[in-house]
């Protein structure tokens, strides 16, 4: 009996700080995992840009490679006639003289080719020149990576 004796039932509701408390720890829950999620997204989109960068880099370093293994000992002429070696190194430049162009359409022309790379460290882009004698000419093919 309660004081105005009438007999009372034990209320089985949640009292308001229970229910206040549940809320807080919900709210907590949601902001760990959003916080959570989101650095997930971050590390996601950083590692795909980064292993971009990395298969650029190994593309770039199998191309040179391929291009150095089939290096020839074969001086060529300048655009005024001078003989320039087979391998030159100037500031941000490679180029060199190499076997092995493919020639599928069989036109009239050698298998050597000479191929310069160069490096731009204002635009930071790498770019393989070649040409399509062995000999400097005004006309080139330039491949970008």
């Amino acid at each position: 009996m309660n004081n105005y004796g009438i007999k009372s039932k034990k209320q089985r509701a949640f009292t308001l700080i229970e229910m206040l408390v549940v809320v807080a720890i919900l709210g907590f829950v949601g902001m760990a995992s959003f916080s959570m999620s989101s650095t997930a997204i971050r590390v996601k989109n950083s590692l795909i840009s980064q292993e971009k960068i990395m298969f650029d880099g190994i593309r770039i370093w199998q191309w040179l490679e391929r291009d150095m293994e089939q290096l020839v000992d074969r001086t060529v002429r300048g655009a005024l006639g001078e003989h320039e070696f087979s391998l030159v190194l100037n500031n941000n430049d490679i180029s060199f003289s190499k076997a092995g162009w493919g020639n599928p359409l069989a036109f009239t022309r050698s298998e050597l080719q000479r191929v310069q790379y160069r490096f731009d460290s204002i635009e930071g882009e790498l770019s393989r020149i070649f040409w399509p004698v062995i000999r400097y000419s005004g006309v080139f093919w330039r491949d970008w990576f």
